[in-house]
């Protein structure tokens, strides 16, 4: 079924269409049986000994606790295991500095024909200003400055990976605040560098973007050599 949301490319890439893939994954799981909890946010854990029982459930319909035999942590962040004391490190090792946080947004008003569609930081195309990765450090707001554009299911449209905010851990609210809004501001700066500087982009303009801050990195947890921790990870645990 995951077929049905991606297109293949001359390029050999598979361009997802996510709105489609939103309805997709619903459909699946309800076809598998699985009981949906939409709008609902786990708070804490509920242990015994040192094993995870269950989870607090946090949501319009108040405070619940919820039981289970197996408890799966797919917050992202590692948010439940961490309530439970399973051992992590956050960030790099050696200073705890953690991956640069984004907001990708997407802009229409695309010329396919004439546009550019740099894959990674290392990949850069000769434009009549200059380099264009060159041209992004110089001219797009710090701390961001590398430009990557990504094609999308529907004509015209064009997906900005663009945005960045440094200096921020994931897992506290301040930080996610912050970023939040440094990578909004950079916006308007990043498509009027498109409209200036990239082919094929000079009537672009926002259509959409992310409701959520992409956080690319912050718990690194522990497995294996800890047997004081190993209840964590059997069977009832994590």
């Amino acid at each position: 079924m995951l077929s049905h949301s991606a297109e293949l490319t001359g390029e050999g890439r598979q361009i997802i269409n996510p709105e489609r893939l939103k309805t997709i994954f619903l459909r699946m799981l309800t076809e598998a049986g699985v009981y949906l909890r939409l709008y609902s946010f786990a708070s804490d854990v509920i242990m015994n000994d040192h094993v995870i029982q269950g989870v607090v459930l946090e949501s319009k319909s108040g405070r619940e606790a919820v039981l289970a035999k197996i408890v799966i942590d797919a917050t992202g962040d590692g948010d439940i295991a961490a309530k439970a004391g399973a051992p992590y490190f956050k960030g790099r090792e050696s200073d705890g500095l953690m991956q640069p946080a984004t907001i990708m947004f997407k802009v229409a008003g695309v010329d396919e024909e004439r546009a550019v569609f740099p894959g990674g930081f290392e990949e850069s195309f000769s434009l009549p200003d200059g380099d264009l990765q060159e041209l992004g450090k110089k001219y797009l707001p710090s701390p961001a400055g590398h430009v990557l554009l990504y094609r999308t299911t529907l004509p015209g449209i064009v997906t900005c990976n663009m945005t960045n905010c440094t200096g921020v851990d994931g897992t506290n609210v301040e930080d996610l605040t912050k970023a939040t809004l440094v990578c909004r501001e950079q916006m308007d700066d990043i498509v009027a560098f498109l409209k200036r500087y990239v082919p094929g982009f000079e009537n672009c303009y926002i259509i959409s973007s992310a409701s959520l801050m992409g956080i690319r990195e912050t718990r690194h947890f522990k497995g294996g050599g800890d047997h004081n921790r190993a209840g964590y990870f059997r069977g009832q645990g994590i």
